[in-house]
């Protein structure tokens, strides 16, 4: 195989994602391996909750797992919104981590192994991930008739619901675990999204306006996906004929 044809094939792309996510995840438990440890429960409640690089890279193995799946065994995809859920995660981290990056990179000590692990799982991972969901998944032409409608559809509905998951397991945490493990010699972190800590201090307006924020972020990532797709990507649009007008089921791309 030529080494052109590698960025065409689908594989390529899906096997270079799961290494990567689970790469920066590895890398992850290795530079906090003193945490681990110290108490390897604590650890890993901490990591599975408060992280959503890892919900992300959770979700994005899991997509491409069964993308693989679906390539290896001739299946015929269906037209679902996974393929859109996925990829505007992707986006969302590149564009929060940037913000929480820019506002506290005097901060930062240089570490050569923690920047190549937080580059890899916060911009590489994420970018295969983008690369493949604009150059091989097929998208409805239904999808672009009206980009506002985007606020209410499955898709965002579905983001929504896991970030509210994603917030509860963060409050979770934070209420149900034992206060010693957030001081030395352990020094677990309460949050690691800043703005959870309005919460702890009862300031709930707060609180609602930077989940408005995030929610926002992940609304301008489907945007921002479906603009560039229809943009750059034509070919991978389709017209779709519904079999009845009141159901998303039963779709068939002509």
């Amino acid at each position: 195989m030529k080494f052109s044809k590698i960025f065409k094939n689908k594989l390529f792309y899906l096997i270079t994602g799961i290494i990567l996510n689970f790469l920066a995840c590895t890398c992850c438990f290795f530079y906090y391996r003193a945490k681990l440890f110290a108490s390897p429960s604590q650890f890993i409640f901490e990591f599975f909750t408060i992280n959503w690089c890892v919900w992300n890279s959770i979700i994005t193995i899991i997509y491409n797992l069964r993308e693989i799946k679906i390539i290896k065994s001739n299946q015929q995809k269906s037209q679902g919104n996974f393929d859109l859920v996925v990829s505007a995660s992707n986006l969302a981290t590149i564009i929060i981590f940037t913000l929480i990056l820019g506002s506290k990179f005097l901060e930062i000590r240089p570490n050569l192994f923690w920047w190549t692990y937080i580059l890899i799982w916060h911009y590489f991972a994420p970018a295969v991930a983008l690369v493949y969901f604009l150059k091989f998944v097929g998208i409805k032409k239904t999808d672009f008739n009206n980009n506002a409608k985007k606020i209410f559809s499955p898709v965002f509905l579905t983001i929504t619901s896991i970030l509210g998951v994603f917030f509860l397991m963060n409050l979770l945490r934070r209420f149900s675990i034992n206060p010693v493990y957030f001081e030395p010699p352990y020094s677990f972190r309460k949050f690691f999204v800043w703005w959870f800590a309005h919460f702890e201090k009862g300031e709930i307006i707060k609180l609602l306006f930077w989940i408005t924020v995030s929610l926002f972020i992940f609304w301008l990532s489907l945007c921002l996906l479906l603009r560039i797709k229809k943009r750059h990507f034509p070919k991978t649009i389709y017209s779709v004929k519904r079999k009845n007008f009141f159901s998303l089921v039963g779709e068939e791309i002509k």
